[in-house]
């Protein structure tokens, strides 16, 4: 979708987390057919708490797996699996061209996001990166389902997901926990007549 400052480009990749990461990347690899193109066995080495994580490719598919590592706290990864379960989307990031254009009209539109757009290095290069605030207000930071944008200034098409680099991927997590840590409680969007409230079951 064209604009006139930006551009939404398409899917960058999907983050699924998951409780056993070795298992389901033998499920990619050995039955999707995917190959792995990387592996941070540990995000935050020195942290309290970490993830692992695999970056998996197959044609334009391309997926990060991401896995709880506890230590003296729980990762928000865990926390994510408890109130999700087994391989369930924690987000997908989305292209955009001119990434600064599109964050400036949607905060004019009442969208929250978690702090600044980042700029990195990461194995393909440069890139610019934003995550936006969860989906639903009555879950924690760490629970909540998000957005992720990406813009890869050197590529006029999508290219590869950002957490695909072992240096990215731990700054990456400690922003995340920084996030969550100083959670202000807004959504990504307030929607008019949404229902928050989960009806009983029957």
């Amino acid at each position: 979708m064209a604009h006139a400052k930006w551009q939404w480009l398409g899917e960058d990749h999907i983050t699924y987390a998951v409780w056993d990461i070795e298992s389901w990347r033998a499920v990619y690899v050995d039955c999707f057919g995917f190959h792995e193109i990387h592996h941070t066995p540990d995000a935050s080495p020195n942290g309290t708490s970490s993830m692992e994580l695999y970056g998996l490719e197959s044609g334009a598919s391309r997926i990060a797996l991401v896995s709880p590592i506890n230590r003296s706290s729980i990762s928000h990864v865990e926390y994510f699996l408890r109130a999700h379960g087994d391989h369930s989307v924690q987000h997908v990031a989305y292209g955009i061209r001119n990434l600064e254009a599109f964050i400036s009209e949607m905060k004019g539109k009442g969208f929250h996001f978690l702090g600044d757009i980042k700029y990195r290095i990461d194995s393909f290069g440069p890139i610019k990166q934003i995550f936006a605030k969860r989906f639903d207000a009555h879950m924690t930071p760490a629970e909540g389902s998000f957005y992720e944008f990406v813009e890869r200034p050197t590529q006029t098409e999508i290219g590869f997901g950002d957490f695909f680099s072992s240096v990215v991927a731990g700054e990456l997590y400690g922003d995340v926990e920084r996030e969550i840590a100083g959670d202000d409680g807004e959504p990504f969007k307030v929607l008019k007549g949404l229902k928050y409230l989960v009806p009983p079951l029957i």
